[in-house]
């Protein structure tokens, strides 16, 4: 599965991508975000092997460019098994080079139309309550404070509060090309 907008497109992710969730998790900055100690690609691929095992998961890698793409950040939507209609937005994070270059916002945009395509009803989301970047990111988009929880976060263990955030899914009309096609 393959989903672009643009030089922006949304790809399922594979083992061949250990290496660079490794070298972005291992930012200082995304280390401290996320709550993590140092990872190694042995552990990524782990994590990537249970994602794919996971039918309720879809890990999937954000990249741009034509021709060569550069990969830019991973997001990881898994859909909930007690509510038909809600997907988690479990997971998104991109390299500090491309923070306030929109990427972000284009690649939440391709998820909103993903959703909507695919009948979705609803998106859910933690966000840690001091990371005022991401609320107020997530606000911008629709999303709001329905609740929060206290909760391990990270490789410490430590309790966190965090904040779950959710939005409805805007339906898109699927136009057919003169062909029938989508």
């Amino acid at each position: 599965m393959v989903k672009k907008f643009g030089d922006i497109r949304l790809r399922e992710a594979s083992s061949s991508d250990a290496a660079f969730l490794r070298d972005l998790f291992n930012l200082p900055i995304i280390m401290d975000i996320f709550n993590l100690h140092p990872s190694t690609t042995s552990r990524w691929r782990k994590t990537l092997q249970e994602w794919e095992e996971n039918p309720r998961a879809r890990p999937l890698i954000i990249e741009k460019g034509k021709g060569t793409r550069k990969k830019q950040g991973i997001m990881v939507i898994k859909d909930d098994p007690q509510e038909p209609g809600l997907v988690w937005l479990d997971l998104i994070a991109f390299t500090p080079e491309y923070w306030g270059s929109g990427q972000a916002q284009t690649s939440l945009d391709i998820f909103f139309r993903m959703c909507s395509l695919e009948g979705k009803r609803r998106i859910r989301l933690r966000v840690n309550s001091e990371n005022k970047w991401a609320r107020k990111f997530f606000e911008k988009n629709g999303f709001f404070n329905s609740g929060e929880v206290e909760e391990p976060f990270g490789d410490t263990g430590e309790r966190k509060k965090r904040l779950i955030m959710e939005r409805s899914v805007i339906s898109i009309e699927r136009r057919q090309t003169p062909e029938g096609r989508n």
